[in-house]
């Protein structure tokens, strides 16, 4: 998903499936459409590490085996990280006179997610006042987003939703930019 927040800032969601080659290509993907942030979701890690991006890019991840977090591609940006977590990251992106919370997630698959909901839940609290962009991977099948069956996980995440008055944005029909092994 390519998003652009105001007239000069722009990002896409990556979820990489700890794939290195897709890290390497998507790093030149990055430059080559000028995007400013990047929310990534499970990404290839080296030594606990994300590497294979261009050492120019601010990396924002944390230090063991991460699952979620960002790429700043826009050296000019103002960035502060709220939270900076193994599945979840949170950061405050300022450009020009606007100021934005970005919330990159992966839950995985194989953990309940009750768990990452909540602490979901306490950050959107913590930052209610805010504008508020979550970008990531909730492993939640539902016809809402998706042309999949519904599963188990989906009613809570659409509770969560409903919850916090939050719009699902999903292109459902788009197609992958990377499918490898």
């Amino acid at each position: 998903m390519v998003l652009s927040l105001s007239n000069h800032l722009c990002g896409v969601h990556l979820n990489l499936n700890h794939s290195r080659r897709a890290s390497s290509l998507h790093g030149q993907d990055i430059l080559r459409f000028h995007y400013d942030f990047v929310p990534v979701n499970d990404p290839y890690s080296f030594d606990s590490s994300v590497t294979e991006f261009p050492i120019s890019f601010r990396k924002v991840f944390h230090p063991y085996n991460p699952l979620a977090g960002f790429i700043i591609a826009n050296g000019s940006l103002k960035v502060f990280p709220f939270l900076v977590e193994r599945n979840i990251a949170a950061l405050e992106i300022g450009f020009e006179d606007e100021n934005f919370v970005i919330i990159s997630v992966y839950f995985l698959p194989s953990k309940h997610i009750k768990e990452d909901l909540n602490e979901l839940k306490k950050l959107l609290l913590q930052l209610c006042d805010r504008n508020i962009l979550i970008m990531g991977d909730f492993n939640a099948k539902s016809r809402v987003w998706g042309p999949r069956d519904s599963d188990h996980r989906d009613d809570l995440v659409l509770e969560m939703a409903d919850q916090f008055d939050l719009l699902i944005v999903n292109k459902n029909y788009s197609n992958l930019s990377f499918n490898g092994p």
